[in-house]
């Protein structure tokens, strides 16, 4: 795999992974007021 394709999986997942960490400190802030507790 060349790096440039790398580099741009690595940004997908990234991404992929903040919108999964948006959805479900939402759902979380939503259900409890407290948040994830992530550190964020």
């Amino acid at each position: 795999m060349k790096f440039s394709q790398l580099f741009v999986f690595l940004i997908i997942a990234l991404q992929f992974l903040v919108a999964q960490g948006l959805i479900f400190e939402d759902k979380v802030a939503k259900g409890t007021g407290t948040g994830s507790g992530t550190g964020r």
